[in-house]
């Protein structure tokens, strides 16, 4: 089974990311990784996805210093292991069989 390598470049969304996360979490599809990087939030998105990254193998959360959306999903890529790539915005959510 192919593993999927799902990347969420965040800054500022504690509310949204959580919703985010979840809904990925939920997928029918198994064999994914989740991988956050906050882009220097300066609220509390770091304490959400920290606290979520503790319930759950699939989810990875990084901190980088402020760089812009491009350089969080750069990160995101280089620590990916799936075999495939994609990518969620942290007010995104989806359906379960997404």
């Amino acid at each position: 089974m192919k593993k999927v390598s799902l990347i969420i470049p965040v800054f500022n969304s504690p509310v949204t990311i959580r919703r985010c996360i979840n809904s990925l979490l939920r997928q029918t599809y198994r064999n994914i990784e989740i991988i956050v990087v906050d882009d220097g939030s300066t609220d509390d998105t770091a304490k959400v996805c920290k606290s979520l990254e503790k319930s759950s193998d699939a989810l990875r959360f990084f901190s980088l210093a402020h760089a812009g959306v491009s350089a969080a999903r750069n990160f995101g890529m280089s620590k990916a292991g799936g075999d495939y790539i994609m990518f969620a915005d942290a007010d995104d959510y989806v359906r379960e069989d997404y």
